[in-house]
């Protein structure tokens, strides 16, 4: 009897801790993208009468993201993440056509991904540590040119579309059953896209449904 006893306390004292199995959450996750490194292009053009190289030398630039999240709890601990990305895509580059410098030009390419993967959670109904790894696709990219004296030069394959991969870190803190709070970090890997690595910080507030 009294370990049956113990055994319903015991239950219901994990119920209360820590109970969101079969539950949703919603998040509004604004953030920053910190630079992500350097790529470099070229291509043969006829400039005139003669062929030359169109070189770049380019490189991202931090910049404002930010995703819409969207969370299914199977139990406890153990769930999955869909998300839609956007990343505002700031660029800049250095432009050379032949012997000539054509100077540093700055740019804009706007990123979409979209993405799936499990989640895993620890800690506490209102506090909690969360993990996830993700896999996406881009979409609705395209590939920005230079006009130069009438023709356009391409400034890097940023229209690919392309696989990602990545992983995420965070802390969700709920102020009551249903509103609370959520701070992410997060890295992505971008199969065929010149600038291939992102890693990005993120704040925002998260709903629990």
């Amino acid at each position: 009897m009294r370990k049956c006893l113990l055994g319903v306390i015991l239950l219901v004292a994990s119920v209360g801790v820590f109970a969101q199995a079969n539950s949703w959450y919603f998040a509004v996750l604004p953030g920053y993208q910190f630079s992500t490194g350097n790529y470099q292009e070229a291509d043969n053009f006829i400039f005139g009468s003669n062929l030359y190289q169109w070189r770049v030398n380019g490189s991202g630039k931090n910049n404002f993201m930010g995703s819409l999240d969207l969370g299914y709890f199977f139990t406890n601990n153990v769930g999955v993440h869909f998300a839609y990305l956007y990343n505002q895509g700031k660029y800049q580059a250095n432009l050379h056509l032949g012997p000539f410098y054509l100077g540093n030009y700055q740019f804009n390419r706007s990123l979409n991904i979209a993405e799936i993967g499990p989640e895993f959670a620890f800690g506490s109904k209102q506090s909690q540590t969360y993990f996830q790894v993700n896999v996406g696709y881009t979409f609705g990219n395209s590939t920005p040119n230079f006009q130069y004296q009438g023709v356009n030069y391409p400034l890097g394959d940023f229209g690919t579309q392309s696989f990602v991969y990545g992983a995420a870190i965070g802390w969700r803190y709920y102020f009551n059953d249903s509103v609370g709070m959520a701070i992410q970090g997060a890295y992505h890997h971008m199969q065929h896209f010149p600038i291939s690595d992102m890693w990005d910080g993120r704040i925002g507030v998260t709903f629990r449904f």
